[in-house]
């Protein structure tokens, strides 16, 4: 009898841990696909030079909560933020994106590739000094465990 109820709880678990899963899944696909069009109102505005816009839609992107399992998107698409206003020479705001941006990322690696992008930014704002200070962060949080 308790060999039963053991093996219909164990059952029961794996049940709802597929469960929970598939929950998660239909709650990330619709993450994704909002981010996916915020992300592309995002080009736009920087491409049409409406840089006021940019970080007001980039917090609609960090208050969707990604998922940790995918919150290296999330990353991801913060550096692609900075770098595009890097390239049109909007390095206060590319600072601001990637400190806010920052506030929304839970794991170290991730931290460490924003902070990484914004040392590579001040590099080329010539502040090497200060460049140099996020390289270092950057390192010490992929080292740490």
């Amino acid at each position: 009898m308790k060999k039963f109820l053991l093996l219909n709880l164990l059952a029961l678990s794996g049940f709802l841990q597929e469960t929970r899963g598939q929950q998660q899944d239909s709650i990330w696909e619709q993450i994704r696909r909002i981010a996916e069009a915020q992300h592309e109102i995002v080009a736009l505005t920087i491409r049409q030079n409406n840089f006021s816009h940019v970080l007001p839609e980039m917090r609609k992107v960090y208050a969707l909560r990604f998922p940790e399992k995918y919150e290296s998107a999330l990353s991801q698409e913060i550096e692609i933020v900075a770098d595009s206003l890097m390239h049109k020479k909007q390095y206060d705001i590319a600072h601001q994106v990637i400190d806010e941006g920052l506030n929304a990322l839970r794991l170290n690696k991730n931290k460490a590739a924003v902070l990484k992008k914004k040392a590579y930014i001040l590099k080329k704002e010539g502040k090497e000094a200060e460049a140099l200070r996020y390289f270092r962060q950057s390192v010490a949080l992929e080292t740490a465990h």
